[in-house]
């Protein structure tokens, strides 16, 4: 066994000192980081300092000065009987941002320290501007359209009030980051609902500048949408509320109230409403709609169970140990200067919100994982927690343990699904946003600073990805390594022995919530999780080994250096180490590999594995020692347990088929105390094995639709019947039974179609297969072990699934319809992915058939960027090259190659239509009664007419319309009479009798003075988003202009007055996103006596 004997060490890993301490007598340990800021220390177990004296602990070990101070600000005893200080660092009596330290003491003594304490070295503490003034210079520079404060209503807004700064010193990592510069700054929690954020920002209390920012914001019966029939807590009459039945739970905390949003930005959730069922029978038939509510149970059901998982496991009272209220809105989206979008769920620092996804990426984020995620992100929040700065490491630990609590509370509340993988529920284009047990299959890191970690400033640092390092230790914790390669992107080999979810889900809630500190990094997060767990289990225990070595498999330190003192293993009587069993054979203990200690005895007892995970103690007597039951003298050897458990005094254990069984072990290790061991082993009946072909032969486990699927158990024992049950998988991840054959005779010396099999079955339980995965369990008499089983998965996949594409314009925009002349795109990107496709042009005869035109040879491409097929048709060689023709109607044939289905076709109709591509006659006027405007290229001639739309400042005494004029000149007289007006418009004319898109409105009057003296040079671009430039040219004595903003109905939307001129120009930067919606809208300028109209297209 290695056990490190010397107590002082030097040796250097990821950036940290673990250096020799002067104080021998009563420090252990003492792990300092790089930049020296973060200390982690163990104190000598029986000589430490007292409680006492933990100032001289500060001044000894953190050489403190007169200047410093560490304020105690909470003390907490938990159950273990531990007492934790929490202290704050201030230097002139002014707080040190993140200047954190923790001593946590038992028995009167310092057992353990760790945080952040700064070496302060500041010009000057006195601010040379205010509070008042800095805040709003940060305004000015937030500019943000609605802050919290703003609204006392808006249920969003929580407690929060408006700061009113604090005065801190702020430690900066230098651009050469070996150390610390040291800001005097006001501190402000900035909190806007447009855009939708939440900050600490830091400005220099002397220049006002801001020197950075802190992100705060992260993101009865009832039928879920995820996980079937649940039961939920609603309120009714009886108690409170009349009006039906509504989702509030008033059993947990101070209530948990899950409200609809109604599809409203996540900064208004004042008009918010409640879920409300009339018999409080909350089914799919009433509640999976189109609106999706569904949703809100999973979301209700979901929190319950998060509540539940912290108060039954960790003893938890709500998010912050006070019982709060969990307030969740569904139906919400999320804005941001793009627009807005449905795909995200978020803990806002008061509530919990959740978006309904866009159908094509992400379904609703209601899932049982993300409820949990987003309440773990509130728990990191609470007061005295970590309160982990959400950037670089420190952001990524965030964010792994809000995983970490997914996991757990997926285990306990839903054990049936897969909770390694985050994200399942929701994602429709991935198996998972996070897998926690292979973060490497989804492009995520399982090693810190190894492949796929993320570098850089996006994502606050990585948060999202680098998260995924503390996943997958926490994943190796439980599970272990088996399952892995155990080697890690450093090349070391590892092997981590999984403790199970019971032990690694306390071990990591006492780091997060008793040892982490805002600006922890993975280093010290492993010697946190370290620490807690020798708290929990004892220094030498085979938890604190796992948790070191599940943080060695990760790349974050070293493995552990206490070899298993009770190192055993299973066997056969042939001497073959394993861990299963055929029901009767004889098993043996090997411990010939343990160190025992100077006593010179062991402790040994049996246990049975229940299917829940928890274990039942069944014997520790056939012991030696008869005076000690349980207890044997000596080293163990090779025992045979079978007949050591069987002829036990107290009760004959027998080991059955199906159950599996644990032997926990104890030897006296003179380093480490009474050091337990325990493994695990299962009785079952003999292997067997089969896999799916197709008929040529081929292994595989994905086919064709329509094509036979082959069972082939050729390599197991040889039988004379077989047994084939039928499953289908959910989306679930459970399977639901289908039907069973019966016992087939037969041997499976021969591969047998179980497509046909399933098939002609008789009667109802003929089945007919469909795009979906299935499961065939064969079951076997097995001669020695009785009937054994093996279930295995093969899917069919729809050919017509797998090839699909759309016909647009240049522009991206999807049709059927296109203008003689104009290319055709075939956009395939939703096909399967391809090297190459071929395709065929047809054309719609007069019978309503379509006739072969030409074919193209096989063309190399991925079809993920759109094929302008009116370029590869005109250009193929010779006679082949098409001509295309106006008012027909074409067809594309698309052939690819799919690897489960071979070659696969689609084919769909396009039509060419003679369409006026002309542009629309520019710069129409008028002078009195005649209309001028600018010659189109290419244009017969045009046409003049009044329209339906009538300018707001089209007024005289006498309006009237008149009829369509066609004329080959660029002016027109119009049969106005005095105090007459009109509203016209102007079309060009093409040669096929088409006409072009209108101009711009114009009024004409006539018998009212005008003058043609300005024009507006652009607007743009149009059409546009709602962010356009307009320019206007004028006479230098016009000083101002007005626009008014009126949609095609003639509502005025917008009113700008006395936009001013400069020398007779106005150059205008428009951002109307927030006013206006898709649509045409008319913008009229009046320009002294003139008015102009524009139309203006808003996508």
């Amino acid at each position: 066994m290695k056990i490190k004997k010397t107590l002082i060490l030097c040796f250097l890993f990821c950036g940290l000192f673990l250096q020799g301490i002067a104080q021998e007598s009563k420090i252990e340990k003492k792990v300092i980081s790089e930049l020296g800021h973060s200390t982690f220390i163990n104190f000598n177990k029986t000589n430490s300092y007292k409680i006492g004296e933990v100032h001289s602990f500060f001044e000894e070990e953190l050489k403190i000065k007169s200047n410093d101070e560490l304020k105690k600000i909470n003390t907490k005893t938990d159950r273990l009987s531990f007492t934790h200080y929490t202290y704050q660092h201030y230097y002139n009596n002014i707080k040190v941002e993140h200047g954190i330290y923790k001593v946590h003491t038992k028995d009167g003594l310092l057992k353990r320290a760790n945080g952040e304490f700064y070496t302060v070295k500041i010009a000057s503490t006195t601010a040379t501007i205010s509070a008042k003034r800095a805040f709003e210079i940060l305004l000015t520079k937030i500019n943000a359209k609605a802050y919290a404060w703003e609204n006392e209503d808006n249920p969003l807004r929580g407690d929060y009030q408006k700061p009113e700064g604090e005065l801190v010193i702020l430690p900066i990592k230098n651009s050469q980051k070996t150390g610390f510069e040291y800001k005097l700054v006001y501190k402000y929690d900035i909190y806007t609902f447009i855009p939708f954020d939440r900050a600490i920002y830091f400005v220099d209390a002397n220049s006002g500048t801001i020197v950075t920012k802190e992100q705060v914001m992260c993101s009865s019966d009832a039928d879920t949408m995820y996980s079937g029939q649940r039961n939920v807590e609603t309120q009714g009459a009886a108690n409170g509320f009349p009006n039906g039945f509504r989702l509030f739970d008033a059993t947990r905390g101070n209530g948990i109230h899950t409200r609809n949003n109604q599809g409203a930005l996540n900064n208004n959730l004042g008009n918010a409403i409640d879920f409300i069922d009339a018999d409080d029978n909350w089914t799919a038939a009433e509640w999976n709609n189109a609106g999706q509510d569904q949703a809100a149970l999973d979301a209700h059901w979901g929190l319950e169970m998060t509540y539940d998982y912290f108060s039954i496991v960790h003893k938890r009272n709500s998010y912050d140990e006070n019982g709060a209220r969990i307030n969740a809105f569904v139906h919400v989206i999320f804005p941001n200067f793009g627009g807005t979008t449905p795909n995200n769920a978020q803990w806002t620092g008061t509530n919990i919100v959740f978006g309904d996804g866009d159908g094509t990426m992400f379904s609703p984020f209601t899932s049982l994982d993300v409820c949990a995620h987003e309440f773990g992100h509130a728990v990191d929040e609470a007061e005295f927690s970590s309160n982990l700065v959400y950037q670089d490491e420190s952001g990524a630990l965030n964010e792994g343990l809000s995983d970490i609590w997914g996991a757990c509370v997926v285990s306990m509340a839903a054990p049936e699904k897969n909770r390694w993988f985050a994200g399942e529920d929701i994602t429709l284009n991935a198996y998972a946003l996070r897998d926690m047990s292979d973060p490497n299959n989804l492009d995520l890191p399982d090693t810190y600073e190894g492949t796929f970690w993320a570098t850089g400033p996006n994502d606050f640092g990585g948060v999202h990805t680098n998260s995924s390092v503390l996943n997958h230790w926490f994943f190796l914790l439980v599970e272990g390594s088996a399952t892995t390669d155990g080697i890690n992107d450093n090349g070391d080999t590892f092997t981590v022995n999984g403790i199970g979810i019971f032990d690694a889900e306390q071990i990591a809630y006492r780091m997060q919530t008793e040892y982490l500190t805002s600006g922890s990094t993975y280093a010290f997060a492993r010697e946190n999780a370290i620490s807690a767990a020798t708290d929990l289990f004892g220094a030498c225990s085979p938890q604190v080994v796992a948790t070191q070595n599940a943080f060695y498999a990760v790349g974050v330190g070293d493995e552990s250096e206490i070899d298993e003192a009770v190192a055993f293993h299973f066997q056969d009587a042939q001497g073959n180490i394993k861990n299963e069993f055929c029901d009767g054979e004889t098993i043996f203990l090997n411990g010939n590999a343990t160190i025992q200690g100077a006593q010179n005895k062991y402790y040994m007892d049996v246990w049975r594995v229940n299917n829940d995970g928890t274990t039942t103690w069944l014997a520790s007597q056939g012991s030696s020692n008869s005076t000690s039951p349980g207890w044997f003298n000596g080293s163990p050897g090779v025992i045979d347990i079978t007949d050591l458990y069987a002829n036990d005094p107290d009760g004959s254990v027998i080991f059955q088929n199906g159950v599996t069984y644990r032997v926990k072990l104890a030897i006296n290790s003179d380093e480490c105390g009474w050091f337990p061991l325990e493994h695990d082993f299962t009785m079952h009946g003999s292997d067997i094995d089969f896999h799916f072909e197709d008929t040529q032969k081929e292994k595989d486990d994905t086919f064709c639709l329509g094509e036979d699927v082959f069972l082939n158990g050729s390599d197991n024992f040889e039988v004379d019947e077989y047994f084939l049950t039928l499953y289908k998988l959910n989306s679930s991840g459970t399977y639901t039974w289908i039907v069973g054959t019966g016992w087939i005779q037969g041997n499976l010396e021969n591969p047998v179609n179980v497509t046909e099999i399933f098939e002609n079955l008789q009667g109802n339980d003929a089945v007919t297969f469909h795009p979906r995965t299935y499961a065939v369990k064969l079951s076997l008499e097995s001669p020695g072990c009785g009937q054994v089983s093996v279930q295995k998965d093969f899917t069919y996949v729809d050919g017509n699934l797998s090839i699909a594409y759309h016909y647009e314009d240049k522009d991206g925009n999807k049709d059927d319809t296109f203008c003689l002349g104009e290319d055709v795109y075939l956009n395939g990107s939703d096909s399967i992915e391809v090297d190459e496709i071929f395709m065929s042009l047809w054309i719609l005869n007069g019978s309503g058939n379509y006739d072969w035109i030409v074919g193209t040879d096989w063309i190399p491409s991925s079809l993920e960027d759109p094929i302008n097929i009116i370029e590869i048709f005109e250009n193929l060689p010779g006679n082949n090259a098409v001509v295309f023709q106006a008012n027909r109607t074409y067809a594309v044939k698309l052939s690819i190659k799919d690897p489960v289905c071979g070659q696969l076709w689609l084919q769909q109709s396009f039509t060419l239509e003679e369409c006026c591509l002309l542009d629309a006659p520019t710069n129409v006027h008028a002078q009195g009664n005649t209309v001028f405007w600018n010659p189109v290229p290419g244009a017969a001639g045009y046409i003049v007419e009044s329209t339906d739309v009538w300018l707001p400042s089209c007024n005289c005494n006498w309006p009237i319309s008149i009829a369509p004029i066609q004329t080959s000149n660029t002016s027109i007289t119009l049969p106005l009479g005095f105090n007459n007006c009109t509203t016209i418009e102007v079309k060009a004319i093409c040669s096929n009798g088409s006409t072009s898109a209108p101009s711009d409105l114009i009024c004409v009057i006539y018998g009212h003075s005008l003058n043609n003296r300005a024009t507006i040079t652009s607007i743009s671009p149009n059409p546009n988003k709602g962010m356009m430039n307009v320019k206007i040219v004028a006479d230098t004595d016009i000083k101002d202009v007005s626009l008014k903003i009126h949609n095609f109905n003639g509502h005025q939307i917008q009113n700008f007055e006395q936009l001013k001129l400069d020398k007779g120009v106005l150059d205008l930067n428009l951002d109307l996103r927030s006013k206006l919606k898709q649509g045409l809208y008319i913008f009229i300028f009046t320009i002294g006596n003139e008015t102009i109209t524009k139309r203006v297209i808003i996508e």
